[in-house]
């Protein structure tokens, strides 16, 4: 085996967290926070991404691809996207940062599917020397994860 890959399905609606935010008072005090739909997005997401296939986070340099699967054709901007995903990995330990390093390559398509929307997500390793870590410590911590994870 020269790579390891896991896949994930998100149920519901894909959502972005940057559209939509909303401004609220706590204590008087003006504070912004996440839209409703995204964070019913991310509880859904902890509940689907529960069982990890993991041990660890993921500190090995990844190629993340999304596959979109939303009930209605409007117009959405699949970067932002792509971001509430690698948050939501993030937030639930699949992978350690979604800094360049780890998340090295993300991709998607957006696709309509009014019966069952959901985020389909497959992480794959990429083999080692063929990206440059810039962080030392991330690229000896995922080298020797990755070692392990191919030997299993």
């Amino acid at each position: 085996m020269d790579k390891v890959t896991y896949e994930y399905v998100i149920r519901g609606e894909p959502a972005s967290k940057k559209n939509s935010n909303q401004i609220v008072r706590i204590h008087g005090v003006p504070r912004i926070i996440n839209n409703k739909n995204y964070l019913a997005y991310k509880e859904r997401a902890a509940v689907d991404l529960a069982n990890r296939q993991t041990d660890m986070p993921i500190f090995f340099p990844v190629k993340i691809t999304c596959t979109y699967y939303r009930s209605s054709k409007r117009r959405v901007d699949k970067t932002n996207l792509e971001s509430a995903v690698c948050d939501v990995l993030v937030e639930n330990h699949i992978i350690a940062d979604d800094c360049r390093d780890i998340a090295a390559d993300i991709c998607g398509n957006v696709l309509y599917d009014k019966s069952e929307p959901r985020t389909e997500i497959t992480i794959e390793s990429l083999p080692i020397g063929s990206y440059e870590v810039w962080n030392r410590e991330l690229r000896v911590a995922g080298e020797e994860q990755l070692k392990r994870y191919l030997t299993e």
